[in-house]
């Protein structure tokens, strides 16, 4: 008897053991089809690229809900007879919360400079140079105020396009040249102070993000995400990482020891 209830042990766990084998393989087939959609690779060789001729690479992820996800379907109620016209068939916009990866310009990148690695930094912004059209299609994506995006379209932009773009063109010999205000649209990404957390969730009319900071002690840090322009908070969201790891990658093609940024 003792051997067959060892024997059935045996196959218990073997059976447990297979099961793991299976959901894990799976889980690797998964996350290689999620870095294949999100273009892992070629978001890797323009990191590297960065890195070759300007001595360093930044990269963002994963994060999720940078993208939307559309398509026509048809609902429950319709049929051929019914619907919107395209028989029975409507759009449906949905936020995608798969993860991907950005490549990040390294111009319009700002860690804290007295950092000497991104992981040990106070926080992190990152500059968007955008026009009115690429303003618009913040509004599909989670987390934004649509009234403080309506009120920065409603108005011209003000901001100036970087100097080191004409520079850019000017080393290689562009003719045209750069004409156009644009909305400097920044990302921050970090751990804020107490009494800031509560008055950016006031500012946005986010209750549940009041009540999930209101009772935090202030000697612990709260890591934010924070999207704002011309004095408009775009959104404002607590940190996704509850480890509060740093959601930018760098990557050095030489290490300069004193510095976040190193040599091409």
């Amino acid at each position: 008897q003792a051997m067959g209830d060892a024997k059935a042990q045996q196959e218990k766990l073997s059976a447990i053991l297979n099961e793991a084998e299976e959901r894990s393989r799976l889980m690797m087939a998964e996350m290689e089809d999620q870095l294949v959609e999100c273009d892992y690779p070629a978001v890797s060789r323009r990191v590297i690229a960065d890195a070759v001729k300007l001595g360093t690479g930044v990269m963002k992820g994963p994060i999720t809900g940078t993208r939307i996800r559309k398509g026509w379907k048809k609902p429950d109620f319709a049929n051929d007879n019914q619907g919107s016209g395209y028989g029975g068939y409507e759009m449906q916009i949905s936020e995608g919360d798969q993860p991907s990866f950005v490549w990040v310009d390294l111009f319009s990148f700002f860690p804290d400079p007295d950092a000497t690695e991104i992981k040990n930094g106070q926080g992190t912004y990152e500059r968007h140079l955008f026009n009115k059209k690429q303003l618009r299609c913040l509004k599909d994506l989670q987390g934004f105020d649509k009234r403080a995006l309506r009120r920065l379209v409603e108005r011209d932009p003000s901001g100036q396009q970087p100097s080191y773009l004409a520079d850019l063109r000017n080393i290689r010999q562009a003719n045209n040249q750069i004409v156009g205000a644009v909305y400097h649209v920044w990302e921050y990404w970090g751990p804020l102070e107490h009494e800031d957390v509560m008055d950016l969730a006031a500012a946005v009319n986010s209750r549940a993000a009041y009540d999930a900071v209101k009772d935090i002690d202030p000697l612990n840090e709260v890591n934010a995400v924070v999207w704002f322009c011309d004095n408009e908070v775009l959104k404002f969201a607590l940190y996704p990482y509850e480890s509060g790891e740093c959601i930018y990658s760098v990557y050095n093609f030489m290490k300069d020891e004193s510095s976040i940024f190193g040599y091409g």
